[in-house]
């Protein structure tokens, strides 16, 4: 589950666009893709969860839902194979709290 800001929903959305219109691709996020337009970036995806884990934690956000989040295996966690089910909304709100931006500093 991917939640996103209003530009990155606006870029997404543009790409999707070209996307449809080219058809030049049969998938539309290849691993060859995401190479290449990450080729020259100064960081890499893992370090995007990094700061992501690290910062929600810093915020005192639930280790559960982190783990949710970022998409990791509940298979070995009984808690929250069992347990703690979130739906996405309940993780949107979650998250929305958390992840409240109007006291983010760079």
């Amino acid at each position: 589950m991917t939640f996103f800001t209003e530009d990155a929903k606006q870029a997404i959305i543009t790409y999707l666009d070209i996307y449809r219109r080219d058809n030049r691709f049969v998938h539309l996020f290849t691993k060859s893709q995401c190479i290449m337009a990450l080729k020259k970036a100064p960081i890499q995806v893992k370090d995007l969860r990094k700061f992501f884990s690290q910062d929600w934690d810093r915020r005192g956000g639930s280790t559960s839902v982190k783990k949710l989040l970022m998409g990791h295996s509940v298979r070995n966690d009984v808690d929250l194979s069992h347990y703690n089910t979130q739906s996405p909304e309940d993780l949107k709100k979650i998250y929305d709290k958390i992840m409240d931006m109007s006291d983010f500093k760079v």
